[in-house]
């Protein structure tokens, strides 16, 4: 799966130019829009960074900050109503599908109604037709992941991890990488 190490890489002079010929396109000299985020400490900085980085790299661009409780956010993004939204999603089965169903026309996670109709059949194919071929299948979801990395209707910003130590007389002990993500089943200790 570790295939897709393609991501976007930082070029403020190539989204510079990049911006001046959109805007050009439409007719304008300034872009302005929202971002919609939590009302936490974490969310409220992450926004405020974001706004900073976006201002100082494309001054031609004006970011509005809007951090409200989750209930609201889940609301409006659900309806929609949001220009940008800083947004997070943990895997709860280990298998890239579950990152990339989200993004399909008519899942009710895919707030930004992301619609693109060759990864929708990809998708398809990697849940239907392709399902017990393993190797068509993940076929499938590289070539879907790749289409996302060149579409770009969501931008990875964080990993989430939790950093652990384990004492070297303690066994068998098992670390999910999704769902419940510790296991004490198993787990015994040694002199």
């Amino acid at each position: 799966w570790a295939k897709t190490k393609v991501g976007a890489s930082y070029d403020p002079k190539l989204a510079h130019k990049l911006l001046k010929e959109g805007l050009a396109e439409i007719g304008e000299e300034h872009f302005e829009f929202t971002l919609l985020g939590q009302d936490t400490e974490i969310s409220k900085k992450e926004s405020e960074f974001i706004q900073s980085q976006i201002e100082q790299t494309l001054p031609e661009i004006k970011v509005q900050t809007n951090n409200v409780p989750i209930k609201n956010q889940i609301a409006r993004g659900t309806k929609g109503d949001f220009d940008v939204a800083l947004t997070g999603w943990l895997a709860d089965i280990a298998d890239p599908s579950n990152f990339l169903v989200i993004l399909t026309k008519g899942n009710s996670n895919n707030m930004g109604k992301y619609d693109n109709p060759k990864y929708n059949a990809l998708m398809k194919a990697a849940e239907t037709t392709d399902a017990m071929n393993k190797d068509k299948r993940f076929a499938d979801l590289i070539a879907a992941a790749e289409l996302l990395n060149e579409d770009q209707p969501v931008v990875p910003l964080i990993q989430a991890g939790t950093p652990e130590m384990l004492r070297p007389t303690v066994h068998g002990m098992v670390q999910n990488t999704a769902g419940l993500t510790e296991n004490f089943r198993s787990v015994y200790i040694t002199d």
